[in-house]
């Protein structure tokens, strides 16, 4: 179901947002394989992306999950695609359907595919809009960028979730991202229960094709195998937005998902020094840096030159403990975190200075 409503209303999110240093200290190190990470990119130049999210009636452009090796080692075999002798087993990696280009796939860069990369180092990247911004393009001029992560909750990973997960990644391991075979059937989302009549909807029904991939195509297949999502779904109708909180996505054997925790990137290059301390970018003020991919200049590390050799660790307090206040609220405890909607958590609701721009997955 969608609780977002129609397109005369605005979209409202239960979130909170935490500093970038607490995401990335104390959110990071606590998530676990099976979790959901919801992006915003917005980006005014990508008319398409736009027109998804605006039928999507969302902020949401992108969703992956993580995969954590040292979760279950002796099932959870799969590493860093391009640094896998770098990146320590204990890190969080980002299992993710994506496409060539700006912060793209790293190795696949014609035809973009399934990837996976250490959390972090992603993340970092892609909430850095000074450094991969094309030249042309003044990044000043576009909103921050968002990340969030989802815990799934109320839910026993055991042997066979591992197996399952690992089998559908090696499903998938070799197809190329397709961001539009079937876009106008799956955006509809929005539209389709306005129709009740079956010469309306069946039409509108995005067909399963799973020779090529969308991102949260490929999400809900993962989640289909590991027993999450009813089987009698199709995979190909989801969207990103059915992973954040605008939806009540209903999960199988009664796991839940969190509320979103969420982070922003940099607005100025002030904060993006001084607070969030990336280093020193190339370009010039009014110019974006022009790295579509961070690693072949930095190699491992990213924009932010992460360590990724230093095993992460958990902090105790889980990854939906309380936080420092970031101007907006805190990070949420255990018990808020476990609930999708309402019970003192935060709703945002989005208009266009927040989610009205356009977006690139």
């Amino acid at each position: 179901p969608n609780k977002a409503g129609c397109c005369c209303m605005l979209p409202s999110y239960v979130d909170r947002e935490v500093s970038f240093q607490h995401f990335f200290e104390v959110v990071a190190p606590e998530l676990r394989t099976g979790d959901i990470v919801v992006a915003s990119w917005p980006n005014e130049q990508d008319f398409g992306t736009g027109v998804s999210r605006c039928m999507a009636h969302s902020r949401t452009s992108h969703v992956a999950m993580i995969y954590r090796p040292s979760d279950c080692p002796s099932i959870l075999k799969y590493r860093d695609l391009k640094f896998a002798d770098q990146v320590h087993e204990s890190r969080p990696l980002l299992v993710q359907m994506i496409a060539a280009g700006e912060c793209g796939h790293r190795i696949r860069r014609e035809t973009g595919g399934l990837e996976v990369v250490d959390f972090e180092v992603y993340a970092k990247d892609y909430l850095d809009k000074f450094q991969h911004n094309p030249q042309s393009f003044d990044p000043r001029t576009s909103a921050p960028h968002r990340m969030s992560v989802r815990t799934l909750n109320d839910f026993q990973r055991t042997q066979a979730f591992y197996e399952a997960v690992e089998a559908a990644i090696t499903k998938h391991l070799d197809k190329p991202f397709n961001g539009a075979k079937t876009w106008m059937s799956s955006q509809l989302d929005m539209c389709q229960g306005c129709f009740r009549c079956y010469c309306c909807r069946v039409p509108w029904l995005a067909n399963e094709q799973l020779d090529s991939l969308f991102c949260s195509v490929l999400i809900a297949d993962i989640w289909k195998t590991a027993g999450l999502l009813d089987s009698k779904l199709i995979a190909s109708e989801m969207v990103p937005a059915m992973w954040d909180t605008t939806r009540r996505i209903q999960l199988q054997q009664g796991a839940s998902l969190s509320l979103e925790v969420s982070v922003l990137g940099p607005q100025t290059e002030q904060e993006r020094t001084e607070a969030m301390k990336y280093p020193a970018r190339t370009g010039q003020p009014g110019q974006g840096g022009g790295f579509d991919i961070s690693c072949d200049e930095f190699g491992s590390g990213g924009f932010w030159r992460v360590d990724v050799t230093k095993p992460s660790e958990s902090t105790g307090n889980g990854a939906t403990s309380k936080g420092a206040p970031t101007g907006h609220s805190e990070a949420p405890n255990m018990q808020t975190m476990q609930q999708p909607a309402g019970n003192g958590s935060a709703v945002t609701t989005i208009g266009k200075d927040q989610g009205g721009s356009q977006e690139k997955e």
